[in-house]
């Protein structure tokens, strides 16, 4: 009986262990997307980092009006920027403004 409860506790550990080694430690990003410019335009539904998520096939962007500091990108920087970014839509009144709380370059 002791045996047979020492095999099902090491088996148990085993795959304990096994499972805790494959768990990636990297932070996953909401999205894939691309800084694709910047719009100058002032209006209440303008002005902003035009983004366009890499699975939206659609013509259409988002847009944010500030990035997080770390992304090092401002308005005269070379567009399209390759980025992976968390975000949240911002304003109910402008379905396209989010706000981007964590990007990266890729």
């Amino acid at each position: 009986m002791l045996n047979r409860l020492m095999k099902k506790l090491i088996l148990l550990s085993s795959a304990f262990i096994v499972l805790a080694a494959s768990c990636s430690k990297r932070d996953s990003y909401r999205a894939d997307a691309q800084v694709i410019g910047y719009d100058g335009t002032m209006c209440g539904c303008c002005s902003g980092f035009m983004i366009k998520l890499t699975d939206d096939n659609s013509n259409t962007y988002l847009l944010a009006r500030t990035l997080p500091a770390n992304a090092g990108i401002n308005p005269m920087s070379a567009f399209p920027i390759p980025v992976e970014i968390d975000y949240d839509k911002s304003d109910k009144n402008c379905e396209k403004v989010i706000t981007v709380s964590r990007i990266t370059r890729k």
